[in-house]
């Protein structure tokens, strides 16, 4: 009996042994995926560089080109309001000028009117009188 225990002693250490073996390779496996995963990402990495940096400068590029757009509409909408007040500016003058003018010509023409009517009245009565 003692050498049936000791018989399963031995194979149980190594089974043990080839098992902690076994388990070590693993190890050296996971070690060396976790060791080209790393490089991989590092590679990865530095290619990514330049492209984040041209994005940047990209990025950068836009903000600029989109100020420099709203500026020109600010500077658009402002010509804009300009050229609205004086076409205002100029409804107002002409409106100003035809009242001021219309209405002294109204009754400068309704003046000639009446004393050509009542010109010619006075012909009339002069002419059937005779």
């Amino acid at each position: 009996m003692e050498l049936l225990l000791s018989i399963l002693q031995a194979v149980l250490y190594v089974v043990l042994v080839f098992f902690l073996i076994y388990l070590v390779k693993i190890i050296r496996e996971v070690s060396n995926s976790v060791k080209g995963i790393e490089e991989e990402i590092h590679n990865s990495s530095q290619r990514l560089q330049p492209v984040l940096e041209n994005l940047e400068n990209l990025v950068t590029t836009l903000n600029n080109i989109s100020a420099s757009i709203s500026n020109q509409v600010d500077i658009v909408k402002n010509a804009t309001s300009v050229i609205k007040e004086t076409f205002e500016d100029y409804e107002r003058i002409k409106n100003k000028i035809r009242s001021a003018v219309e209405d002294p010509i109204d009754e400068l023409i309704s003046n000639k009117n009446a004393i050509i009517k009542g010109v010619k009245v006075f012909w009339q009565t002069l002419t059937n009188r005779s």
